[in-house]
């Protein structure tokens, strides 16, 4: 699986100051996610997706999430390069 991650927020006083403790730990978001997807077998790619979506907005200092998660299906594999779902929150 593949994802792209997009967050919105005041992101300012960060850039302004140069400063991690004034932004977002990345680091922090994609352990967060690897938690998220580690903690249950999900059927569909769409349920993965809003719990990723709502543990980052109930996490981090954000308001606003976007995620694309891809995969390639072992089903569907030399028919298509990948399925992709995206999920956006605020």
């Amino acid at each position: 699986c593949r994802a792209d991650l997009i967050l919105w927020g005041n992101f300012e006083a960060a850039a302004a100051t140069d400063s991690l403790e004034k932004s977002v730990d990345y680091c922090s978001v994609l352990s967060t996610m690897q938690e998220t997807a580690g903690a249950g077998e999900y059927n569909l790619l769409e349920t993965l997706a809003y719990r990723i979506v709502r543990s980052v907005l109930q996490s981090f200092p954000v308001s606003r999430v976007k995620i694309k998660l891809r995969k390639c299906p072992a089903v569907l594999a030399g028919r298509i390069d990948f399925v992709e779902v995206e999920v956006e929150e605020a």
